[in-house]
């Protein structure tokens, strides 16, 4: 056999083998499993709720007081680790994944976590590649993710808010004496202050614009940056993207 005809054998069997093995997924399933978990746990009245996922989103709602419900969709399931902890009123979620690189060809593993918990739970939220959303929490919190957005609607409190790849909308009050950090490397920011805002402003982006339809008292301002006093100044607020524009409202 010339070494033509050799090398023209050896692209049929790696063909050949490639398509036995996109049949042995399909047969199989892989990727395509998806099991889902459900528990309840009893609070008392100062809750905490830690989660930290990989490759899927989070989302948190209030709901009734005493209790967390945590939902768990959890694809390619052997393939993930997945535990909650109770320690006092404290609830701790993770989920990563076992694998990783070549060996988890054919895979989609991941865990979409949906919490339901009492309004004045304190949030400890991260993700590495999905959307961070919260809803209707009346209590400070960290909300991170490496690629997605995140979204804290009718909020309370003291926030962090950061990603490295998404927009970031806030909606709701900042609470006196808070330090308040909004940050993304690549996205819009749009922020809703609710109540009677009263905020020092340090707002700046590398690559778009700065707006606030509040009324403010300048230290500086620009079109990609804004520094001053909404209302009384009562919390801090510190705003960055690198590419994207911010808008306050």
């Amino acid at each position: 056999m010339n070494i033509i005809s050799t090398t023209r054998f050896r692209a049929w069997l790696l063909m050949l083998g490639l398509v036995a093995m996109t049949a042995a997924i399909a047969c199989n399933g892989i990727g395509g499993d998806t099991e889902i978990r459900e528990n309840s746990y009893s609070v008392g009245g100062a809750p905490i709720l830690q989660v930290e996922a990989s490759n899927g989103y989070i989302t948190v709602v209030s709901g009734p007081d005493g209790t967390i419900d945590v939902k768990a969709i959890i694809r390619d399931p052997d393939n993930v680790e997945y535990e909650i902890v109770q320690t006092g009123d404290t609830i701790s979620i993770t989920a990563s994944e076992k694998r990783s690189g070549i060996f988890s060809f054919g895979h989609s593993s991941g865990t979409n976590i949906e919490v339901t918990v009492p309004s004045n739970t304190f949030l400890e939220l991260k993700s590495s590649n999905g959307r961070v959303e919260v809803r209707g929490i009346h209590q400070s919190g960290s909300l991170k993710t490496s690629n997605g957005r995140i979204i804290a609607k009718d909020v309370r409190g003291e926030y962090q808010l950061d990603t490295s790849n998404g927009s970031i909308e806030f909606d709701g009050e900042l609470t006196s004496g808070g330090n308040n950090d909004f940050d993304t490397s690549n996205g819009n920011i749009t922020i809703t202050l609710r109540g009677t805002p009263s905020v020092n402003l340090d707002a700046s982006t590398s690559n778009g614009s700065v707006n606030s339809e509040l009324s403010i008292t300048t230290d500086s301002f620009g079109d990609n940056h804004i520094k001053g006093k909404i209302g009384d100044g009562a919390a801090e607020l510190r705003v960055r993207t690198s590419n994207g524009s911010i808008s306050v409202q």
